[in-house]
């Protein structure tokens, strides 16, 4: 049987999460700890969106698309958890010639936000939130087979679980991303919404220009950055954004 694993690291709670997650649907699961892989159904639409994100990864002038739509109606009363281009938040090593800077400074914090991330995440969407989860063509490294070492497992099991649990969008049109969230998703009824991924600093990144469209309809105190959002390729590039509201 292919095995559902946790990396050893994982804290006791996300395991747990998991589990929880796993007995809501029904999927069994042996007393060792290890938990089999998704139904062929959410494997199915994986493999489809994984698919689509290579062909769009050779096209540099794709628009904003939507490449599935959730397979649980959106409902205005859940909060609302909303994954940005999480593959500007890897770094791999061919892009910095695994510089002292990397491998000191970049990787690490890199991995650090990437597992705080995926902690964070899992538990928004084993609780029940509703998911969108914007892909860009850095996310298709997120669809190859081999283990990359610049990619925490946990991360990628989250972007896996937001691809069969959410919607799963495309592109850079921020815009077209807030509009479309408008009318599919009603934003100003949210009890809270949580952005994550990249990136988040003061004045910059995608995280940060969607959530600015957002404040316009979001009431103050309901709209939140995670915490483990990259705001830069270095903790020390940049502070973070803090979203204010209505």
């Amino acid at each position: 049987m292919n095995l559902f694993r946790f990396e050893q690291d994982a804290s006791d709670e996300a395991k747990a999460r998991m589990f929880r997650y796993f007995t809501a649907m029904k999927i069994p699961f042996d007393d060792g700890g290890q938990l089999p892989s998704p139904p062929r159904k959410t494997t199915l639409r994986n493999a489809q969106i994984a698919n689509m994100l290579r062909k769009l990864d050779n096209d540099d002038e794709a628009d904003f698309q939507v490449l599935a739509t959730s397979p649980n109606p959106p409902s205005s009363e859940q909060p609302l958890f909303v994954i940005v281009h999480p593959g500007d938040a890897l770094q791999n090593p061919f892009a910095w010639g695994e510089s002292k800077e990397y491998l000191t400074d970049v990787l690490p914090y890199s991995m650090k936000s990437q597992a705080g991330m995926a902690e964070e995440g899992l538990a928004r969407i084993l609780a029940g939130d509703d998911v969108v989860l914007l892909h860009r063509g850095s996310c298709s490294q997120f669809s190859e087979k081999r283990s990359n070492h610049w990619i925490d497992k946990n991360f990628a099991r989250m972007i896996s679980l937001a691809r069969t649990q959410g919607a799963v969008l495309f592109g850079d049109d921020l815009q077209a991303v807030y509009v479309w969230l408008m009318q599919s998703y009603e934003l100003s009824t949210r009890p809270h919404i949580l952005l994550t991924g990249a990136y988040a600093d003061a004045e910059n990144g995608c995280v940060t220009a969607l959530g600015t469209f957002m404040e316009a309809v979001v009431m103050r105190g309901r709209l939140a950055v995670s915490p483990h959002a990259m705001s830069g390729n270095v903790p020390s590039d940049s502070q973070a954004w803090i979203p204010g509201g209505v």
